[in-house]
């Protein structure tokens, strides 16, 4: 009866794929605005850390506490 195709999902060109997950799973009851927001509130505390690239340090965490398998 009713056919639906898939959408395909845009990702701005600003973030990438990984960005995007840890946002989907900051987010919470589909704000996802809100979710941008504390992940770009979390990068800029990394940078008044001192660190320089703070996209790096974050990569670095995940996979550092990612299993090892």
């Amino acid at each position: 009866m009713w056919k639906f195709s898939k959408v395909d999902v845009i990702i701005s060109p600003k973030t990438n794929e990984r960005e995007e997950k840890i946002i989907n799973y900051l987010m919470k009851d589909g704000k996802k605005a809100v979710a941008k927001r504390i992940y770009n509130d979390m990068l800029k505390e990394v940078k008044l850390a001192g660190h320089m690239n703070p996209n790096s340090v974050v990569e670095t965490a995940i996979e550092n506490a990612a299993p090892t398998i």
